[in-house]
């Protein structure tokens, strides 16, 4: 084999392992540019009125809402769905709320869901 036919085929196989490497590492890297880690989040808290719980994380339709947050309430963070969306809980409801109307917590909230209602 020439010189060059092993630089090449030395170049294809490190080529090979870096390609390998980034598909497979590709959703740990996008997680971590999401804006938040939600292994140190858990909650998050609506800051102000207008936080809502989605049927699907679309805001389009307006029968897409199963109801309003209250503010100063939580949602547990199920997952970083989309770049807007988390994947949230509150009480037994699983939607999806707009990242840019909670505010993840580090602390478990004492009280996370309106009670007695």
């Amino acid at each position: 084999m020439t010189k060059i036919k092993k630089y090449v085929v030395l170049l294809l196989l490190c080529g090979c392992f870096c390609m390998d490497f980034v598909l497979s590492n590709a959703g740990k890297i996008k997680d971590a540019q999401a804006s938040y880690s939600l292994t140190s989040y858990v909650y998050a808290r609506a800051e102000n009125d207008g936080a809502y719980l989605y049927k699907t994380p679309s805001v389009v339709q307006e029968d897409n809402i199963y109801f309003e947050i209250p503010k100063s309430y939580f949602v547990l963070l199920i997952s970083n769905f989309t770049t807007d969306f988390y994947k949230a809980q509150y009480r037994d409801m699983v939607g999806y709320v707009l990242k840019n109307t909670v505010s993840p917590v580090k602390e478990k909230p004492q009280t996370p869901y309106l009670t007695d209602i």
